[in-house]
């Protein structure tokens, strides 16, 4: 599966969004989706947004976390709704916790149950969303 993440403030700009700022500025051509902030694969035209068979339906993001919450705590929380097969924390550059993260459910079902069930859930002393 296919994560993109953002640049941080202040960070070295990618070509990619030095593209999509010169696009929405009008001097270059990149697709409408890439000016409105969704990604594509280049020389696709696939919205990588989009959910596929890959395991993006099985996905959920998680926000709020706390900066002390680890892969291991997040994928036992979040294994209340179903069967996890990956669980990752984002970190910055300075290895810090990005307070949120991505959970690959085993099944569609465990993902949505998760969704369902979980949102609002307290893990490590803060009310997480998913």
């Amino acid at each position: 599966g296919l994560l993109w993440r953002l640049p941080r403030r202040g960070g070295k700009k990618t070509q990619s969004a030095e593209r999509t700022k010169s696009a929405a500025a009008g001097g270059g051509s990149v697709g409408r989706a890439a000016v409105r902030g969704e990604m594509e694969m280049e020389g696709t035209g696939m919205d990588v947004t989009a959910p596929d068979d890959d395991g993006q339906n099985r996905r959920v993001y998680v926000g709020n976390l706390s900066w002390d919450t680890r892969w291991q705590g997040l994928k036992d929380h979040m294994r209340q709704a179903g069967e996890v097969l990956h669980a990752e924390v984002f970190v910055e550059g300075t290895g810090r916790s990005a307070g949120c993260g991505v959970v690959e459910y085993e099944t569609v079902e465990g993902s949505q149950q998760a969704i369902a069930t979980l949102n609002d859930s307290v893990l490590d002393g803060r009310p997480i969303f998913v």
